[in-house]
């Protein structure tokens, strides 16, 4: 089952339930596979996408709980159809990337103070 706290992403396809994640893992296999920085990833999506990345980002994006090919990450894109994956690559990659501000991490106390009171 997919753990949204962790940013992962569940969808059904070919009679089976998926989870996307993109992990620190996931992201450097991209960088490496691409020859991109993260910070360029997500401009893979627009303008530059290309069928090739398309594939290769879904298929990263399956790698932290599934073991298949980028072939197989392939015949999932086409029964979900291109719009869908492109959606629930960027829905994960949205979560991998929270916005500046929105954090999960809980906030540290504070330590005990060694002065006066005010």
């Amino acid at each position: 089952m997919a753990n949204p706290m962790k940013g992962e992403i569940a969808f059904d396809a070919g009679g089976d339930t998926y989870t996307m994640a993109f992990t620190i893992n996931a992201l450097v296999t991209l960088e490496d596979k691409l020859q991109v920085t993260t910070s360029q990833i997500g401009e893979l999506l627009g303008e530059k996408l290309s069928m090739a990345n398309l594939r290769t980002l879904f298929w990263a994006g399956l790698l932290e709980h599934h073991d298949c090919s980028e072939i197989e990450a392939g015949r999932l894109i086409s029964d979900l159809g291109i719009q869908q994956a492109a959606e629930l690559m960027g829905r994960a990659l949205s979560k991998a990337f929270p916005e500046a501000g929105k954090s999960n991490a809980r906030p540290q106390k504070a330590a005990a103070g060694t002065g006066k009171a005010s």
